[in-house]
């Protein structure tokens, strides 16, 4: 068991890492973000598993707002990042102002949060805290887990590893 979890880890954390250092073009362009507010869910996928393979902070903070709910679309040509009262055109990075009146949240489907989770998860990798990377491998591995009381078991042993180093 030690040796899976040590290897889905490893695994991870090489992904990101070489996807990271392979990406060398800005991480949201108007198509990725065009597929995550209006695509289909394989679409949203596409568009999520390309922002993670970019590493950005900009992607991260996108992601971070869709799982917030805070991207909205007005029509089929704006995509809107809604934070309190102000909001930014996500095509053009410019403020809109008044906020439109008639935004329509982004419909996320589960299949399509647990992809955005598991992104998140994989941006937590790379933290510099040995906390945050270590939930980051139990919420990846937890995923991979079919029942929560073997999962809730393991992640306790993970915690008394870590902690013991």
């Amino acid at each position: 068991m030690k040796r899976f979890v040590a290897a889905l880890a490893y695994a991870c954390l090489m992904l990101f890492a070489a996807a990271f250092a392979l990406s060398a073009t800005a991480a949201v362009d108007k198509e990725t973000v065009r597929a995550l507010a209006f695509g289909e869910s394989d679409d949203k996928l596409k568009a999520i598993g390309a922002l993670t393979a970019s590493g950005d902070a900009d992607a991260l903070a996108l992601l971070q707002a869709l799982r917030d709910g805070d991207v909205q679309t007005v029509g089929e040509d704006q995509v809107l990042r809604v934070k309190d009262d102000t909001a930014t055109d996500l095509f053009t990075g410019k403020r809109v102002t008044p906020v439109p009146e008639t935004r329509d949240d982004i419909v996320i489907n589960n299949r399509v949060r647990k992809g955005l989770e598991t992104a998140l998860a994989a941006f937590k990798l790379a933290d510099p805290d040995r906390g945050i990377r270590l939930a980051a491998v139990k919420q990846l591995h937890c995923r991979k887990v079919p029942t929560k009381f073997y999962c809730r078991r393991s992640s306790e042993r993970l915690t008394k590893r870590a902690t013991r180093r």
